[in-house]
């Protein structure tokens, strides 16, 4: 899925992405929802897992190239999203401080060739699976065949 505003807050895009969990688990008889994110969409999906509704239909959680902690690249941005992005934002201090749903598998690929996540330590977090895919780019991750076979391997192994 795309978001109206493609540099708007993550605050509005958790919304967006918290009515197109509902709607997609509701219209396929109530199965829960595996959620792959990228860049500042992963953001997005922190904040809908903020609400029950959602918790319970999300199955399983991909990460590609997330700004967990933010860039410093988001001071070069534009639009409410890149303000959330600046590490130390208030609005990543809130998501820091809302614990992760017990349970929830979770996985984080990277790339150490990552052009707009900086540092590029901040795509992966403690206790987190992390999987380097080589030879990648930040905005080629999504695209990328190896990305690809690792998401489908993680979601078999859970069962997503």
């Amino acid at each position: 899925m795309g978001f109206r505003d493609r540099v708007g807050s993550n605050v509005e895009h958790g919304r967006e992405l918290t009515e197109a969990v509902v709607r997609l688990s509701d219209v396929n008889g109530g199965r829960r929802v595996a959620v792959v994110a990228h860049s500042m969409g992963g953001l997005a999906v922190h904040m809908s897992l903020r609400d029950p509704a959602v918790r319970d239909r999300v199955s399983a959680v991909a990460f590609l190239a997330t700004p967990h902690r933010g860039t410093w690249a988001a001071y070069l941005g534009w639009g409410g999203g890149a303000r959330e992005m600046r590490p130390g934002s208030a609005f990543l201090r809130e998501l820091q401080a809302t614990p992760w749903p017990e349970g929830l598998p979770t996985i984080d690929l990277w790339t150490a060739w990552e052009t707009h996540i900086i540092p590029g330590r901040s795509t992966r977090r403690d206790g987190v699976r992390a999987v380097r895919i080589p030879a990648t780019l930040h905005f080629t991750l999504p695209y990328s065949r190896r990305a690809f076979d690792e998401v489908v391997r993680f979601l078999e192994e859970v069962g997503a």
